[in-house]
């Protein structure tokens, strides 16, 4: 439950300095600003995935406090069984890293060179689409938003790219792409807005009635164990207190930053509808989403990498 990560401060500086150069130094390349908004749809899915990993793992440490506050309460085999992640959580987790696997896949198609490319990014585009449709169908008890007639569409769309890579084609093949499937990518996206208020309202209220666990137990040893024990001991609920107060600025940011892909993915799909892989309006709702990314890096970097 805690793991290390590289500082996400950090890698997430260097890559929306490379976002933001790409958007204001390479305006000259129309697909440059599909790749620009799909690497950023890549970093937010990741992040709201994270999210839900974390209360996975909030979920978890909730049941082993309520099981270590009372001293005559014994764990045995079917106690853990229930700490296993929740199916609905894992369909969403599932949904979120098929949209992060998407967006990587429409930057590639965007931006490959070679035909071999062309079949590697083709091939992790559609199983994104798969997984897309089952976990969304399998989280709201629908039919999945994408017809077979639409999924032809798409695949006819990407072989006609060319051995040889034909601009013209691959631009078809990119505006097929998020014309179908943006129907797909609102409703995930708005599942996944409406939903997080509700979760994230249970993750507060467990790690606050961790944290009063936490200050009970100190309460009651506090006197039995030694200068050293208990600095470490307060350190835990000093870290815990501050996850409390940042938790709610997370979620809220995570439930933004689902509606942030949904819009500029409807925005992309109005400029390449009208044959325009650029627009002002394209330009931006990227650069929106980008300085978004930036600007809730700090969160990120206090809860996600470090505690979970």
């Amino acid at each position: 439950m805690n793991k290390k990560r590289p500082p996400f401060a950090h890698h997430l500086s260097i890559f929306i300095a490379a976002l933001l150069l790409a958007l204001t130094g390479c305006t000259s390349t129309p697909l440059n600003h599909v790749g620009v908004f799909s690497q950023a749809s890549a970093e937010l899915a990741k992040s709201a995935a994270d999210g839900y990993e974390m209360i996975n793992n909030i979920t978890i440490e909730r049941r082993l406090s309520d099981i270590a506050s009372e001293a005559d309460r014994y764990p045995n085999e079917d106690t853990f069984k229930q700490l296993i992640t929740g199916s609905s959580l894992t369909t969403r987790i599932r949904l979120l890293r098929a949209m992060e696997t998407y967006a990587n896949a429409l930057s590639e198609l965007a931006s490959a060179q070679f035909r071999k490319e062309i079949d590697t990014a083709s091939s992790n585009l559609y199983g994104a689409l798969d997984q897309l449709q089952e976990t969304y169908a399998k989280g709201t008890q629908a039919s999945p938003p994408l017809t077979d007639h639409q999924l032809a569409l798409i695949a006819t769309a990407v072989d006609a790219i060319g051995t040889a890579i034909i601009e013209e084609k691959r631009r078809a093949a990119l505006k097929t792409i998020i014309i179908q499937v943006d129907p797909m990518i609102q409703q995930a996206m708005r599942l996944i807005s409406m939903e997080l208020p509700a979760l994230s309202e249970y993750a507060i209220a467990s790690k606050q009635t961790i944290f009063t666990d936490l200050i009970k137990a100190y309460q009651q040893e506090a006197a039995s164990i030694s200068y050293n024990e208990r600095i470490m001991k307060l350190d835990q609920i000093r870290i815990t207190y501050e996850e409390v107060e940042a938790i709610s600025s997370l979620f809220a940011d995570l439930i933004t930053a689902s509606k942030r892909i949904a819009n500029a993915h409807s925005t992309l799909r109005l400029s390449v509808a009208a044959n325009k892989f650029t627009s002002p309006e394209l330009i931006s709702e990227i650069k929106s989403l980008t300085a978004f990314a930036k600007s809730t890096q700090g969160f990120h970097d206090q809860l996600l990498p470090a505690s979970y």
